[in-house]
């Protein structure tokens, strides 16, 4: 019999802060069957790391997505099924290691430090007008309009049409994911976002087939490896999986990491006096408040745990943030300490899975902390409640009110 997780996972104190559960669920229930998410939850660093490289998990989920919607809604929800059809995200070898492939050859360490000086200058311009304010919305002013200001930038996104593409992704992202709202409001958003979002890409693909530029866009239409290229199918998928993934991470991983050196007044002066350690400050800040909490995986044949068998083809989460969180792995987990060394987090997942996006999202997040140590040494909360995204796969914070004088 499946021993049972007894903590709801979607609850406004869970939300508020998992740790004490992630905790529970690793000392006492290191595999269990979470009724309300309708997965198995694996918890143990260990055990994530090894489930990350463990082919019996597939990341081939696409059917189980859809299915969680009632049979009679699954017609009108088909463009937002189209458009997540052989996402990175959900493909197994070969068509995952093909995919991959091809996104690399567009996604080179080239493109991201070409990045470098449109990073800084939306910096510099989204910081401007808080110079002499008295404050500022961290996440609506700052950690959330960078990363998505980047990733269009980097795509060739007419400036005009930035925010609906984040407006369209972020439905597309909360189907996905779970969440107390119901899966059929949630698929009806996120249906309608996928038509739009397909007319708009159609036309910028077919703009840079006509004329290439020196953008992400063009080199992912044109991007050919061993005769093969991305279908126009994968090109909508990965593309707007691209946007997903870019804008979530990052700027979760600005608001989170933030937040916890301010509520560290002495990990926020340590960054002040040594500005170089933004680099260690930013894989603290994975390890400690991962951005993205869980990742899904399901099993195509049986598993067994620590006693307990997972039969084949069930749905599990592979916990991220209480993995980051294990003591058998980091020494006082629970302390958030920027000057830790070996910092080997799971928080962009691992194995052929690991995120593509990874050295963008770095990027961003230490050229971020540079500019707010340098710019607002005095940086400090307010007495405000701080309220978080009601959705226990993303970490973030709805927003984040501070002070800059």
């Amino acid at each position: 019999m499946a021993v049972k997780n007894p903590y709801d996972l979607t609850s406004p104190t869970f939300l508020a802060d998992p740790y004490a559960v992630y905790e529970q669920l690793r000392r006492e229930l290191p595999v269990c069957w979470d009724e309300r998410l309708g997965f198995w939850l694996v918890s143990r660093y260990a055990d994530v790391f090894a489930a990350l490289r463990d082919h019996r998990l597939s990341s081939a989920q696409l059917a189980e997505v859809m299915g969680r919607l009632p049979e009679g809604e699954r017609e009108e929800a088909r463009p937002l099924q189209e458009i997540l059809t052989n996402r990175l995200l959900l493909t197994d070898d070969p068509d995952h290691r093909r995919i991959r492939m091809l996104m690399q050859l567009a996604f080179t360490p080239r493109q991201v430090e070409r990045m470098r000086e449109e990073i800084q200058l939306t910096i510099d311009e989204l910081l401007e007008p808080c110079q002499g304010s008295g404050g500022l919305d961290l996440i609506a002013d700052f950690a959330d309009p960078l990363p998505a200001h980047v990733i269009a930038a980097m795509l060739g996104i007419p400036a005009r049409d930035r925010q609906l593409f984040k407006k369209w992704t972020d439905d597309i992202y909360a189907f996905m994911g779970v969440s107390a709202e119901p899966i059929s409001a949630r698929a009806r958003r996120a249906t309608e976002s996928a038509m739009q979002l397909r007319s708009h890409l159609a036309l910028l693909f077919a703009a840079a087939r006509r004329q290439p530029r020196e953008d992400l866009l063009s080199a992912m239409v044109a991007a050919e490896g061993e005769g093969t290229r991305l279908s126009e199918t994968e090109l909508f998928s990965n593309v707007v999986g691209m946007i997903n993934a870019a804008h979530e991470t990052t700027a979760n991983l600005i608001g989170n990491t933030v937040l916890n050196l301010l509520r560290n007044p002495d990990q926020w002066q340590k960054l002040q006096r040594e500005p170089s350690m933004c680099e260690n400050t930013i894989e603290e800040g994975l390890r400690y408040d991962a951005p993205i909490q869980m990742l899904g995986r399901r099993t195509i044949a049986d598993v067994e745990l620590h006693g307990v068998t997972i039969p084949k083809g069930q749905q599990v989460a592979l916990i991220l943030g209480a993995a980051n969180r294990d003591p058998d792995q980091f020494t006082d987990p629970n302390r958030f300490d920027i000057t830790r060394s070996d910092i080997k987090h799971v928080a962009f997942g691992g194995g052929p899975h690991f995120c593509l996006g990874a050295a963008l999202g770095r990027l961003e997040g230490q050229m971020a902390l540079a500019t707010l140590v340098k710019r607002f040494p005095s940086l400090r909360l307010t007495d405000k409640p701080i309220a978080w995204r009601p959705y226990p796969v993303f970490r973030g914070l709805r927003g984040l009110q501070l002070l800059v004088g």
